[in-house]
């Protein structure tokens, strides 16, 4: 049960048409087990669209890497960018999983926040 709120730079249509694939899959299908899940189509690095997803009352927040950039660097760049975005939210107290794509990058995460990594 509960909700899950999806914050992507994709078409919202797209996402759902992904997620309905998904659970009417002909491999046995995925199980919400009665999960709501909500789409939002917008920037994550910006944080009047993370506010948008009532980011400040989330329980939990994965920060997912992007998958259509090549180098590792930049994408993990561009994480730590989410996490500074996520910083600048007063009062969130969700805890937060960033994916990165090079493990020596984790330690920027830890450096910019702390609190947050």
């Amino acid at each position: 049960g509960g909700s899950v709120v999806v914050l992507a730079e994709e078409e919202k249509a797209d996402m759902e048409q992904a997620l309905r694939a998904a659970v009417e899959s002909k491999d046995g299908g995925l199980d919400l087990k009665g999960t709501v899940v909500i789409f939002r189509s917008g920037n994550p690095l910006l944080e009047h669209e993370l506010h948008k997803v009532s980011v400040k009352t989330a329980r939990a927040i994965i920060a997912l890497s992007p998958d259509d950039m090549n180098d590792p660097d930049e994408a993990d760049s561009r994480m730590v960018r989410q996490v500074l975005s996520l910083k600048g939210i007063e009062g969130m107290i969700a805890h937060v999983v960033v994916e990165m794509q090079d493990v020596d990058n984790r330690e920027l995460v830890n450096m910019v926040a702390p609190e947050i990594a």
